[in-house]
């Protein structure tokens, strides 16, 4: 059979596709499978009877970590603890067998199928630090009652959706730093700035970092990098762990703005610096030759994202994150300026493209001695109406999370009020907080009550509650047409309250939709530094040559 696990007294599940395919179901498809039970007859019939399926993902931690105790002879003693956590990243129950089914003796086949939500994560296990930090997906298949109590599971690998927003680009802001030799020997400044074209990459797909360079400094630059680190981090019951490496690196072109000054230079340099009536205007000068230089990419250097490079994630015990670092490596004994900037990491396209998606039918053999003439085979259940849960609370402690039967999952999803604070705690409890906003804003009730009636602090909370900073500008995006008068004040409120990354990001998206940018503009360039102002100058031309 595919992917299938048996437990004693007769009871196998099996996992579609057939035996011998090894597969990722791809998050949104649909995944197919039966359970196998037999029964004697002999079982009594109870309140508590039932037989169902789950879909289970969640976060699996094991932190390695010590204790030293003296041990009473004027020594010490080192111990050796673990401390494990889970928590639930999504949880599907499919009712096989309810209360009060009445269930004949014989070999019985129970077809099910599950629609695996969107937005779910990709299966990911590592180890390190002694430890390790998992997202793991299983069908596990639990029995409860008077009749043959016991459960069976069967792993599966799940592949993340390829993100369906726009590209999220970075204009990183130039910065000046003062080369020192020895540490204290002043020798000039280095200004460097450069532009990403998508910090969202999937996998063996390319990265294009173009770079611009001032050095003002009487030492040369030996050679700029770019490499990316991947950290990932996990926690439980107050220990922690991590692991950090160097995933990819690559050089930039040496150009003739790399080239250390002569003294003559040097001493006409401080001069012009040291003028404070030229110094604001040497300084845009010198912004906007960078901007050029990284818009023109003439000093560009390709990175490709290796296929053995984890997504990037951030859960409840665990995370991985991942960085472009840019450093210019100077002479010998002197400083080496660089700039961090945050990447995500993402399923590549041509991967999902790549695969089938729904199994349409069960198609797993029937277990050996079974054949279709003693095998009562019961309508397919699950589908869109299965029961499923988002997140949940970290449990510590090394056994699985409890999946007990309880009424109340077949009450989930009722009505909620419209509200802020239910929407913000929806968002908070998500996996995908896109995927949220956009189903309440498609509800009438929600987009009236709630999303049209939004003040600027409003829209800082719901945006400060998407824990994945490259979505956030995503889900701005989305809301800001349904406020009823979306104004400058809220592209202000925002700028003030995101990372400073993403500040030109927020103001190049959204003046499209303020109402009032012909007479308020001023109010956003006033919270801009001089090289977001720079940066974003073609934006606002534009944005405001549209609503002539």
């Amino acid at each position: 059979m595919g992917n299938a696990a048996s437990g004693s007294s007769g009871l196998t599940v099996s996992v579609d596709p057939p035996q011998g395919e090894k597969i990722s179901y791809l998050a949104g498809s649909k995944l197919t499978g039966t359970v196998y039970a037999t029964t004697t007859g002999d079982e009594k019939k109870s309140d508590s009877d039932r037989l169902q399926v789950f879909l289970i993902g969640k976060e699996d931690v094991c932190v390695r970590y010590t204790t030293t105790h003296s041990n009473g002879n004027n020594g010490t003693t080192t111990q050796t603890h673990y401390a494990y956590a889970k928590r639930d990243i999504v949880r599907v129950s499919i009712p096989l067998i309810g209360v009060g089914t009445s269930v004949n003796p014989g070999n019985h086949a129970y077809p099910f199928e599950v629609q695996l939500p969107d937005h779910i994560p990709t299966s990911m296990m590592h180890t390190g630090d002694g430890g390790h930090c998992n997202i793991v997906y299983k069908i596990k298949v639990e029995v409860s009652g008077k009749w043959r109590n016991h459960n069976i599971e069967t792993p599966i690998v799940v592949l993340a959706r390829p993100p369906d927003s726009s590209p999220v680009p970075n204009f990183v802001e130039p910065t000046t730093q003062a080369i020192t030799m020895c540490c204290c020997i002043p020798r000039g400044n280095i200004t460097f700035g450069a532009s990403i074209d998508d910090t969202r990459v999937g996998r063996g797909e390319v990265m294009s970092v173009n770079f611009g360079c001032k050095n003002e400094a009487s030492t040369e630059i030996e050679y700029v990098e770019a490499y990316i680190n991947e950290k990932i981090g996990w926690s439980a019951h107050g220990h922690s762990s991590k692991t950090k490496h160097k995933i990819v690196e690559r050089r930039f072109n040496e150009t003739d703005d790399m080239q250390k000054r002569s003294k003559e230079q040097m001493r006409q340099l401080k001069e012009d610096l040291d003028s404070e009536i030229r110094s604001r205007g040497l300084k845009d000068e010198l912004y906007r030759e960078i901007l050029a230089a990284v818009q023109e990419g003439n000093n560009k250097a390709t990175i490709e994202i290796p296929f053995t490079a984890n997504h990037t994630y951030m859960g409840s015990c665990m995370s991985v994150s991942h960085t472009l670092t840019i450093k210019v490596k100077t002479a010998s004994m002197s400083s080496n300026p660089e700039r961090k900037m945050p990447i995500q990491i993402v399923t590549e396209v041509s991967a999902a493209n790549g695969m089938t998606g729904d199994y349409a039918a069960p198609s797993a053999p029937l277990p050996e001695g079974w054949n279709s003439s003693n095998t009562t085979v019961s309508p397919l259940q699950g589908g869109m109406t299965a029961n499923t849960v988002f997140g949940g609370g970290v449990t510590s402690g090394d056994n699985d999370i409890d999946v007990t039967y309880d009424p109340m999952m077949e009450n989930l999803g009722g009505p909620v009020t419209p509200s802020l604070q239910a929407l913000l705690k929806e968002v908070e409890m998500s996996i995908s907080a896109k995927s949220t906003i956009e189903g309440r804003i498609a509800d009438p009730s929600w987009k009236n009550a709630v999303f049209a009636q939004l003040q600027p602090n409003d829209l800082v909370m719901i945006v400060k509650k998407v824990t994945m900073e490259f979505d956030q500008t995503d889900v701005a995006v989305l809301i800001a047409p349904a406020v009823s008068n979306f104004t400058c004040a809220y592209i202000v409120a925002l700028v003030r309250s995101v990372s400073d990354w993403m500040r030109t990001q927020f103001v190049q998206k959204l003046l499209q939709f303020c109402t009032d940018l012909q007479t308020n503009s001023g109010l956003i360039l006033a919270e801009l530094s001089d090289w977001e102002r720079i940066s974003t100058e073609r934006d606002f031309e534009q944005a405001l040559k549209s609503r002539v």
